[in-house]
């Protein structure tokens, strides 16, 4: 045994740098899921652990008012075990020395202690004292980004009134881990923030003492969720209810959710094609091995080494290297996942979020890598129990050349002279060249899947605020009002046009099928909202009928020419119904649209302006917050351009680093498969390029065999890899964390992404072939000659 462990050495001595390269490949694909896997594990777990600390609601529903005794008609509704009502309401604040729209969302604390239901996590400062109306703490992200400090005075217009509070604490809540304003997709702590004071001051600024115009509650356990619901629903109907609504599809707990679905479904597959890889050519590997070391495996069995001892030898060697792998995977997978947790954090506010090891995940990959290592080593060992002792100490037979398939298709007569010797050269080795022209497809499909993200979501935002949603600002009122509030919206400096943006807040049956949504009027022609089908062609408002968006379709299960029933949630509760006359391309958020008319036939009343959508001439973004300070009708203000240019600088900022992460992956990929083959095919045929030199080839005249069989296999993989790369991102955006009714992923992948995965996919080419020919020309062509088979 003392000589196979001396020959073990020897062997990885003398092949060091390909088990380096294999070893890494494991490592990648280790890292990746162990860095994955431990970071979907520990936001899941300071989710839970933070719910469970602030005892997060079960379920939420607003309202316009109710008064504070109709909470214990909800205590008695069989299934709710904790009921908690406040006031809820949105506030433009006045910094100094700030001119863009910034909005607050005012959520009122129990007069005395602190809520019994989604708790607050104080993060410094103290509580509001409950004798001092005009303390309030803010959501420490926003307090960080407009550096806002403990003892500063807020100014906020509440309702068009001014008002003044004093930051006392600043604080994170439960349901506002992701913290996106109305409508948005990212975060932006810079123009949008919490702040919570005390019922009794919220109450008086809003003009609802002894009311609450929102609700949130917990469920006892084993709740039939739908038939709370639906009681919760009829109780608070009389008073405006708009429809109550379930954890899941909360605005903040929805986005965390969603993104722990989308971090399960790379975790799970992209790990895969490296451990593939590695197989790949440990496998190829360790057969080449096998075959060099024929003599030496028959004089080891000469001398009374059992076949097992030998085969162990050889599975010691896979082992090792899958050792190697695991010990930098399981280092870079710690790396990876605290990056991951640390770039999640900005994100998902979660206390004390810091990645921690899982146990399970890490156990999981090091065992199937192992797998994968030792998977690739059955097939040289096996052949190392069939060999028998006398054939082993002769050399190997010569291959059988026949012509292969082809030769028979007479498509090699077409080509030239070195690329047929290059073609027959590939032909008589299949699965080599298979798994070669797949690890190269890995790797161009790995650059595809990870960046066309970037262009789909920037083809989205081009359609949502460029396409379809084509105002340059939107107003939101205090409360709903009529037609007459646009006369003094127009009458604002700048504003060349303005629309009501009318909306009714409804729910659509189609058989077993529901959805609370909100039916938007449109008018007939109007340029501020514009629907567009697939093909982004717009498509006008039915003068009669519902225009739905496809995810709302999909959702309702119908289709143009169907008929949904309409109950209305607000006014005097009305049902009809009404026939889809079209379907909408949407990519965010599940609405309906309607002609005003139509929608006043339906449900017996008009719907009542919520805001106004205006066109601005060129210097009025600018001074559109500052004209509305005076406004006391306008509670929020957004100008389109500022919030464009903050999402596209969210998406370039995030998604280029996972570019750049990706592209490198892929190049490891490519390389690490391609050099090792490379290296092999310059072992296996030395003796030719020896030969052919000294007939008088020139070097270029050789290194054309060697370049043209690695970027033969490369073409081959190119489509494959397009290919794999398109189905994988359609599969992506098929699944229900890209998918659903909030928010829908477009396919696209562009000229530019694909260019992408093939420059990627080139420069691996080069590089492999460039280390291959480095060693061709070290060795000379005589000794090679003279050397022994």
């Amino acid at each position: 045994m003392r000589a196979l462990a001396t020959k073990l050495r020897r062997d990885l001595r003398q092949g060091w740098l390909q088990y380096l390269s294999i070893a890494l490949l494991l490592a990648l694909g280790i890292a990746l899921q162990v860095g994955m896997h431990s970071t979907m594990a520990t936001l899941a777990d300071a989710q839970a652990r933070y719910y469970a600390a602030t005892r997060f609601a079960d379920a939420w529903c607003s309202l316009v008012r109710a008064p504070l005794p109709v909470a214990d008609r909800l205590r008695a509704v069989d299934g709710v075990a904790h009921v908690a009502t406040r006031l809820v309401d949105l506030a433009r604040l006045d910094l100094p020395g700030v001119a863009e729209a910034v909005q607050a969302r005012l959520v009122s604390l129990p007069q005395h202690g602190r809520p019994a239901i989604d708790d607050l996590r104080l993060v410094r400062g103290r509580w509001p004292d409950p004798e001092h109306d005009d303390e309030a703490l803010l959501l420490d992200t926003f307090a960080a980004a407009r550096a806002l400090a403990l003892g500063d005075v807020v100014r906020m217009i509440v309702r068009g009134r001014a008002c003044a509070v004093t930051v006392v604490g600043l604080a994170r809540s439960p349901e506002y881990v992701y913290v996106a304003a109305p409508g948005g997709l990212f975060p932006d702590d810079r123009r949008f923030g919490v702040a919570w004071l005390r019922e009794r001051a919220l109450a008086a600024w809003t003009g609802r003492t002894g009311a609450f115009d929102d609700v949130a509650l917990r469920f006892s356990p084993g709740a039939d969720e739908r038939a709370v619901l639906a009681a919760v629903d009829t109780v608070l109907a009389p008073y405006g209810g708009m429809g109550s609504y379930a954890r899941k599809d909360h605005p903040s707990h929805f986005f965390v959710a969603n993104e722990l679905l989308q971090l399960r479904t790379f975790a799970t597959f992209v790990p895969l094609a490296f451990l593939l890889a590695a197989a790949f050519l440990v496998h190829v590997v360790l057969g080449r091995l096998v075959l060099t070391q024929r003599g030496a495996i028959a004089v080891l069995k000469a001398l009374g080494y059992r076949d097992g001892e030998i085969a162990r030898h050889y599975l010691a060697l896979a082992g090792l290297v899958a050792l190697s792998g695991a010990v930098l995977g399981l280092l870079g997978g710690a790396w990876l996942g605290d990056a991951l947790t640390g770039a999640y954090a900005p994100y998902y506010r979660f206390p004390d979020l810091a990645w921690s090891p899982a146990a399970g995940p890490t156990a999981l990959a090091v065992a199937v890598a192992t797998a994968a290592a030792l998977l690739g080593a059955l097939g040289p060992v096996r052949s190392v129990l069939r060999l028998p002792p006398a054939e082993a100490l002769r050399p190997p037979a010569p291959p059988s050349f026949r012509d292969s398939l082809l030769d028979r298709s007479g498509l090699v007569r077409l080509l030239p002279t070195r690329a047929r010797t290059v073609a027959r050269e590939l032909a008589r080795r299949p699965l080599r060249t298979g798994g070669t022209v797949l690890g190269a497809a890995f790797a161009v499909a790995l650059v595809v899947f990870g960046s066309f993200a970037y262009d789909a979501v920037m083809h989205l935002l081009h359609v949502q605020f460029s396409l379809s949603y084509r105002a340059d600002a939107q107003l939101r009122f205090v409360e709903a009002r009529g037609d007459e509030a646009l006369g003094s919206v127009r009458a604002l400096p700048g504003v060349q046009a303005a629309t009501p943006l009318q909306a009714a807040a409804v729910r659509l049956v189609a058989g077993p099928r529901s959805r609370r949504t909100a039916i938007l009027a449109v008018p007939m022609g109007s340029d501020m909202l514009v629907a567009r089908d697939a093909d982004l062609r717009p498509i006008a408002v039915p003068a009669e009928g519902l225009l739905l968006a496809r995810s709302l379709a999909d959702a309702l299960g119908v289709r143009a020419g169907d008929e949904v029933r309409v109950e209305d949630l607000g006014g005097a509760r009305r049902t009809g119904v009404a026939t889809v006359a079209r379907i909408a391309t949407t990519y965010v958020g599940a609405s309906a649209w309607m002609a005003p008319d139509a929608l006043r036939r339906l449900l017996g009343r008009p719907a009542a302006a919520e805001g106004a959508l205006l066109t601005l001439d060129d210097d009025a973004a600018r001074t559109l917050p500052g004209a509305c300070r005076d406004a006391p009708q306008v509670a929020a203000v957004d100008v389109a351009g500022s919030s464009l240019r903050t999402l596209r600088d969210h998406v370039q900022s995030n998604l280029f680093r996972s570019l750049a992460f990706t592209v490198g992956f892929a190049l490891a990929l490519a390389l690490g498969v391609l050099f090792n083959v490379v290296r092999i095919a310059v072992a296996e045929r030395l003796r030719d390029f020896a030969t052919l030199r000294m007939l008088g080839c020139r070097d270029g005249e050789v290194r054309a065999l060697l370049v043209g069989e690695v970027a033969f296999t490369a073409l081959l993989g190119a489509p494959l890899g397009l290919w794999l790369g398109q189905r994988s991102a359609a599969l992506l955006t098929s699944s229900r964390g890209f998918a659903n009714e909030q928010f829908r992923l477009p396919l696209l992948v562009t000229p530019r992404t694909q260019a992408l995965a093939l420059l990627a996919l080139a420069v691996a080419t080069l590089l492999a072939t460039w280390a291959g020919w480095r060693r061709c020309r070290r060795l000379d062509p005589l000794a090679v000659l003279k050397a022994q088979d």
